[in-house]
């Protein structure tokens, strides 16, 4: 039981119901008559001493007892049915009555289970005491996802998947909850990830121009800008998925597929071997703590660009380690080091300056929104970002790309059908619909 500030501001007993969490913080679930479950903003952090942990803490400090305010433990950013449910429980079914303004709630299993990930697994029970194994296609479970293919180095730097290229079964399933996104529908396992959540892009709020994280995006969205998502690369070829934790926290990890006597070395990274400067994390996948102590890294693997902050003041990966310094100063040593700035990172600009109106904007946009070799992603934000250029260049923009074979960029070109009349959108979109 607690006591604090109730929807009405004034103090009252709470009974809490649920645990909810577990590293590096645990909040505390409180529930109300009308179904909802409330998150306590006063948290457990369950981190060691040693590290500034075993302690209690407040989330929004500046929000405490403003009652009435989203960041207040009984508002609707902290309400455990509409926010948090769907991810940190099994099977859940949230059953909101619009009428009542009401929850009823339910799920298979309070924390993440076996299901969430693999589906129904009464198959699987059948698999495992049949003793007849192979009997049973891919152990019982409707879809496989387990990682494809084997990496090898053949004549290159870096590694490449020599025997198949990825099912992306595994990815959509992973990005069912580690992305930022709106839910369409409840997902069917074995369904593309764009069949039932739309996907949030490369917004203001949510990334800096150049894609880096800003908010909590939770790793989706980044990781479909990178390279190693255009090779292939899976969540469990990096992380075991059960624990959630990366199979090795030192350079190992990445020269599995990076060789080492060509990156994991003082020509490379030009820092002390064995020194934080020179694990390949701490440049290519930077963190930003949120909650105030849950650091999270960047998955968008890519090369730290000083330059960039000076043009459109976004970090990079030098300044958070040396923070008495300027970027101009960092900047100094990647051209010394390394040469000209590589242009491929060019969509930061064009990015930043559509965002703020800039003209002439339009032809750039429409130029990434149209290059097939881009990152869907990027392309997807590029056609969204569009909506600020209304006119012809869009317009003819839009006419190609509703038809895009990528489901992400379609679904960016419908934001721009509004600027064409509604006559003329049924007579655009009618052969996109299925019945």
């Amino acid at each position: 039981c607690i006591r604090d500030r109730g929807e009405d501001g004034i103090y009252a007993d709470f009974q809490i119901e649920y645990t909810f969490g577990f590293d590096p913080l645990q909040q505390y679930l409180v529930k109300f008559p009308n179904g909802r479950y409330q998150a306590l903003t006063t948290a457990w952090d369950n981190r060691s001493k040693e590290k500034g942990g075993q302690r209690w803490f407040h989330l929004y400090p500046d929000e405490r007892g403003v009652s009435g305010r989203a960041l207040h433990w009984t508002g609707s950013y902290f309400n455990w049915n509409l926010r948090c449910a769907e991810c940190h429980s099994t099977g859940v079914e949230k059953n909101y009555s619009l009428e009542e303004n009401s929850y009823d709630t339910s799920w298979q299993e309070a924390n993440v289970s076996c299901e969430a990930c693999h589906g129904g697994g009464a198959d699987h029970r059948i698999w495992a005491l049949s003793g007849l194994q192979n009997s049973i296609s891919n152990k019982g479970f409707l879809v496989d996802i387990s990682s494809s293919g084997e990496w090898q180095f053949s004549g290159s730097d870096t590694a490449i998947n020599k025997t198949n290229k990825s099912s992306g079964k595994q990815l959509d399933v992973c990005a069912t909850c580690h992305s930022r996104r709106s839910i369409l529908g409840s997902p069917v396992h074995g369904d593309k990830f764009l069949k039932s959540h739309r996907l949030s892009l490369l917004t203001s709020d949510l990334y800096y121009a150049d894609g880096q994280i800003r908010d909590e995006v939770y790793v989706y969205g980044s990781y479909l800008q990178s390279k190693m998502y255009q090779a292939g690369v899976e969540c469990s070829n990096c992380h075991n998925p059960h624990s959630g934790q990366v199979n090795d926290e030192s350079n190992k990890l990445c020269t599995s597929c990076h060789k080492a006597e060509v990156f994991d070395r003082r020509e490379h990274h030009h820092h002390q071997i064995n020194s934080t400067g020179a694990a390949c994390k701490n440049c290519h996948m930077p963190e930003t703590t949120y909650m105030l102590i849950d650091p999270r890294r960047d998955h968008s693997f890519r090369i730290p660009d000083p330059q960039l902050s000076l043009e459109i003041d976004s970090p990079n990966a030098c300044n958070q380690c040396h923070q008495d310094k300027k970027a101009k100063w960092a900047q100094s040593y990647i051209k010394k080091w390394y040469g000209a700035r590589n242009e491929k990172s060019v969509f930061a600009t064009i990015f930043y300056k559509a965002t703020k109106g800039v003209v002439g904007g339009d032809k750039k946009l429409a130029t990434l929104a149209l290059d097939a070799s881009l990152p869907s992603i990027i392309r997807a934000t590029a056609t969204e970002l569009l909506q600020n250029y209304p006119g012809q260049v869009t317009i003819g923009t839009l006419n190609k790309l509703i038809y895009d074979e990528d489901p992400l960029v379609r679904l960016a070109a419908l934001v721009l059908v509004e600027l064409i009349p509604p006559d003329k959108r049924f007579e655009l979109l009618l052969s996109l619909i299925h019945i």
